[in-house]
C-alpha cells in the first residue's frame, strides 16, 4: 500500500497494485471464517450482518472521503497514512491475539 503512493515509477506502482489486490483477496476470503472463530454460533448470522453493514458504509463513503483527502493532503501522503494505519492495526491485532487468546497458542 505504501509503495502505491510513494513510488515515482509506473512499473513499481503497477507491481504494488497487483500485490495489494492479491493480498486483499486473502483478507476478504478469510473474513467470515475468522469471525466464526470468536463469535458464538448463535450470533454468527448477526455478526456477518454487522460486518456487511460496516463494510458497505465504509465502502460507500471511502471514495468521497478519499477525494476530499486527495485535494488537501495529496495521494502520496494519503497512501502513506493508509499504510501506517494498516501497520498500527496489525500491531494492535497481534497484541490482542497474544494477550487474550493464550488458549489458542497452547500446544498439547
Amino acid at each position: 500500500m505504501f509503495l502505491l503512493g510513494w513510488t515515482g515509477k509506473l512499473a513499481e506502482a503497477r507491481l504494488a497494485a497487483v500485490a495489494v489486490g492479491f493480498f486483499a483477496g486473502f483478507v476478504t476470503g478469510n473474513q467470515a471464517a475468522a469471525t466464526f472463530d470468536v463469535v458464538p454460533s448463535r450470533l454468527r448470522a448477526s455478526a456477518i450482518g454487522v460486518l456487511n453493514l460496516v463494510g458497505a458504509l465504509v465502502s460507500g463513503f471511502a471514495p468521497f472521503l478519499g477525494g476530499l483527502a486527495r485535494s488537501t493532503i495529496g495521494v502520496d501522503r494519503l497512501m502513506s497514512f493508509t499504510a501506517a494505519m494498516y501497520l498500527i492495526t496489525a500491531v494492535v491485532m497481534l497484541y490482542g491475539i497474544l494477550r487474550h487468546f493464550q488458549r489458542d497458542r497452547i500446544h498439547e
